[in-house]
This record gives structure tokens, C-alpha cells and sequence, in this order.
């Protein structure tokens, strides 16, 4: 009696490939994964504020201390005009933006290589990394917005018509903030030294956007080269939408902003895929 011979079962194998377009990224990925960006959310925010001395307070006390620094030598020494807005509440409404913009980069700059033992024992998309410090610091951001609007209800001004507009440069803001991060840890996966450059970058950056001042002061000669800065844009227009007022450059100011923030997307995603490939043997 003849039979077909015995064939062990093989189990099915699951081969990963990466993706050969650079600025494709997989949606239904990301979702699927996103369990474990609510971990990694949860567990950076739990080691940043369990061990403090003030705890969440920490976000509200550091806004506090910039407004109160500035306001004192800019606004009361300086004298540096402010539009319709008293200079610490101007200065206080740039500086919310700025902390999401500011911790998303520095956290995210150094996210791979804090995660080196994830990268080299499980799969998930590598994106995830930078994603949950933008997470993290959009946590830090809500509770300096709850500040800001404390401070003007205190200092009484009342947001017009205007308000209807602010989710959309929130929204302009989230994207930079994405588009950094995703850069800033590429960058600094490769080249190690890029983390010094961070901290520097940051604060000249920082003083080169109308957080301190208005950007009225500028001559109308450099105002086209000061738009390239995606940050003026959003900062006008935040400030626009909560204490209302003229805003004579809008047009040009959201254009730029708007065309920036998509190249800079474009180009971090890019680079970041191509980079992942070596990732792990870099760090």
C-alpha cells in the first residue's frame, strides 16, 4: 500500500519589507501600533513629573518665570511695544506655542537612542518614537493654553470673532512641531554630535520669532525674509485670534508658513525613511 509521505507542517513565515517610496507612511500601521505609542507616552510623562518636587505644577511654573523675566527687561525696561495686548500676556501667548515647539525637538532628538533596546528587540514603526514626544509635550501644551486663558481672563481680555480661527494655527503648529521632531531625531540617530547643536539652534531660533517682541518692529525691507520662519506666521495668528486687532501681512505670513511646513514635512518623513534602514547599527 503506497501513500504521499508524511510532510511536517512549516509555519508561516511574516517577511518585513521596507517600503521603497520615502515619503509614503503607512496609516494603517501607525494605528495599529497605537497602543504602544499611549505606553510610551504614559511611561515618559510618569518619569518626568513622578520624582519632581512640584510635580505638573512644573508646567505652569516655568511659563510663569519666562513671562516674568522678559516682561521685566523687555517690557518695563526696553519698553517694547505689545499692540492691544499688556507685554506679559503678549509675551505669555508666545511662549505657549514655543514650549510645544521647543520640547518636542529636544525630547525627540534623543528618543532613538534613549529606545536603543526597543529598536533592536522588537518591530514597530520607528516613526513612533518621535511621534510620542510631540504627544507628550501636546500634554504640556494644554495645560500652559488653560494658563494663558486664565491670564486673560485676569488681565480682561476678551477674545472677538477671531477664536473661531485659533484650532486652525493650533493645527499649523502641531505639524511643525511633527515635522522637527521626525527631523531632529533622524539627524541625531546619524550624527551623534547633532544633540550639542540642539540647545543652540533652539535659542537662536527663539529670538528670531516674534515671541519677545512684535514683528512690526522689523523694517518692511526684511519682512518677506522674515516670513521664511514658519513660527511667524503661527505666532501672529495665535495672537490674532485670542486679542483680535489688524494683521496687515496675513496673507503672505500663512502662505509662507503654510508652504514651509509642507516642505519641511516632506523632508523630515524623507529622510527619516531613509535613514531607518541603519538606524540601529548606528546608535
Amino acid at each position: 500500500m503506497t501513500g504521499k509521505p508524511n510532510v511536517p507542517a512549516v509555519d508561516p513565515v511574516t517577511v518585513i519589507r521596507p517600503d521603497r517610496s520615502l515619503l509614503r507612511v503607512d496609516m494603517r500601521e501607525l494605528w495599529g501600533h497605537r497602543d504602544f505609542l499611549w505606553v510610551l507616552v504614559w511611561r515618559e510623562l510618569k518619569i518626568r513629573y513622578k520624582q519632581t518636587v512640584i510635580g505638573v505644577a512644573w508646567v505652569l511654573f516655568q511659563p510663569l518665570v519666562m513671562m516674568a523675566v522678559y516682561s521685566f527687561f523687555f517690557g518695563y525696561l526696553a519698553r517694547l511695544p505689545s499692540g492691544q495686548m499688556p507685554y506679559p500676556l503678549f509675551v505669555l501667548s508666545g511662549i505657549v506655542p514655543w514650549i510645544l515647539i521647543s520640547r518636542s525637538i529636544s525630547d525627540a532628538s534623543a528618543t532613538l537612542a534613549e529606545n536603543r533596546s526597543l529598536l533592536t528587540r522588537l518591530y514597530f514603526p520607528r516613526l513612533i518614537l518621535p511621534l510620542s514626544s510631540v504627544v507628550v509635550s501636546l500634554a504640556d501644551f494644554g495645560v500652559a493654553m488653560l494658563l494663558l486663558l486664565g491670564a486673560m481672563l485676569i488681565s480682561g481680555v476678551m477674545p472677538g470673532i477671531e477664536l473661531l480661527f485659533l484650532p486652525l494655527f493650533i493645527l499649523e503648529l502641531i505639524v511643525l512641531a511633527v515635522s522637527l521632531a521626525i527631523l531632529a531625531a533622524a539627524l541625531n540617530g546619524i550624527y551623534r554630535d547633532f544633540g550639542y547643536i540642539v540647545p543652540l539652534f533652539l535659542q537662536v531660533w527663539m529670538f528670531s520669532s516674534p515671541i519677545i517682541y512684535a514683528s512690526g518692529l522689523l523694517p518692511a525691507g526684511y519682512r518677506p525674509l522674515y516670513a521664511v520662519n514658519p513660527l511667524v506666521g503661527i505666532l501672529e495668528g495665535f495672537r490674532w485670534s485670542l486679542g483680535g486687532g489688524p494683521w496687515p501681512n496675513m496673507l503672505t505670513d500663512q502662505i509662507a508658513c503654510v508652504g514651509i511646513t509642507a516642505i519641511l514635512l516632506c523632508a523630515a518623513i524623507g529622510y527619516f525613511r531613509r535613514v531607518e534602514k541603519s538606524l540601529v547599527d548606528r546608535l
